[in-house]
C-alpha cells in the first residue's frame, strides 16, 4: 500500500493551512499515479485509511469527504 508520509505531516500540523497542504499534496500523487492503475487503487486505499486515522480531525475529514468522496 502507498505511504502518504508528507500528508501526514501536513495534518499533524492541526491547522487549516496544513490541512489544504495535504488535500493538495494528494492531488498531485493522485495526477501522477492516474497512468498506473493499481497504483491508484492503492492510493484511494490509503486514502481510506487516512480519513479513517483522522476521523477526530473533523475539518479535514470535511475536506476528505468533499475530495475524495468514494473513498470517506
Amino acid at each position: 500500500m502507498i505511504k502518504i508520509r508528507v500528508a501526514h505531516v501536513c495534518i499533524d500540523r492541526t491547522s487549516n493551512q496544513g490541512y489544504q497542504e495535504a488535500i493538495h499534496y494528494l492531488q498531485r500523487v493522485e495526477r501522477l499515479l492516474a497512468k498506473h492503475p493499481a497504483a491508484l487503487a492503492d492510493f484511494y486505499l490509503a486514502i481510506t485509511s487516512l480519513a479513517e486515522t483522522y476521523k477526530r480531525k473533523r475539518n479535514m475529514h470535511s475536506l476528505l469527504k468533499k475530495h475524495y468522496p468514494k473513498q470517506v
